[in-house]
């Protein structure tokens, strides 16, 4: 797979720095495209991981009302439960995720664990946050994806409890794809343009930016590009 992309993306650019006879000029987003799907699917994964954060945070911390809306908007028909030093998530009685809070809160400091729990009730850790002091809805999130990606972000949310919308989160941050002698990618998120999404909204962005760098290591060509987000369109500028 390591391999493919850098020879498909390598293929597009280079198509798309010429003009075949016809006139068709190849399209480059879909070298961007390629580029962006590597690390795409973890910025998913971390903000689902990061649901389960405020899901905690409001259940500890926040009023019921909060709570209610929160649990309903970012977990559906699954459960969150208070336990000593930790908060329990299960779905049809079976337990799958496991906040370790060490009974400290995210807005003194704390610092968390998310572990999934596995059929045979084995855990694996699969992200930490640690809370900003004095900051109730802030927090980063260090994200523990496959080998080669590392990825740190920050997310800040508001609850607004409302028939249509309960939960609106900012995240910024970076991360790196490295692919053995391959290829790498940076690509970082300014909090001043953040990836803003909402509880309607959880698969896609409303609105921000990410600057993305592409490293050709066979060939020793760089590429940047970034993908811009508005009005819940994706662009690749």
């Amino acid at each position: 797979m390591k391999r493919y992309v850098i020879i498909a993306v390598a293929a597009l650019l280079s198509l798309t720095a010429c003009t075949i006879d016809s006139g068709y000029r190849p399209d480059q987003n879909q070298a961007y495209y390629l580029i962006h799907s590597q690390f795409n699917t973890h910025l998913d994964e971390a903000k689902t991981y990061a649901n389960y954060a405020i899901v905690a945070q409001t259940l500890l911390g926040g009023s019921a009302t909060d709570f209610a809306y929160v649990k309903s908007a970012l977990l559906g028909g699954r459960e969150a439960v208070a336990e000593q030093g930790r908060v329990v998530f299960s779905y049809n009685n079976k337990n799958y995720c496991i906040i370790t809070t060490g009974d400290k809160m995210l807005s003194e400091g704390g610092q968390w664990t998310l572990e999934q729990v596995a059929s045979d009730g084995q855990l694996s850790l699969v992200a930490s946050f640690t809370g900003v002091e004095g900051k109730s809805r802030e927090f980063n999130c260090v994200y523990m994806g496959r080998r080669g990606l590392s990825l740190t972000t920050t997310h800040k949310y508001i609850v607004s409890p409302a028939p249509s919308r309960a939960v609106y989160v900012d995240m910024w941050g970076s991360g790196q794809v490295v692919a053995a002698d391959e290829y790498t990618i940076d690509f970082t998120i300014s909090s001043d343009n953040p990836l803003r999404y909402d509880d309607y909204y959880m698969w896609g962005y409303i609105s921000g930016e990410i600057a993305v760098l592409y490293k050709d290591l066979v060939e020793g060509s760089t590429r940047d590009f970034s993908v811009v987000y508005d009005n819940q369109k994706r662009e690749y500028k």
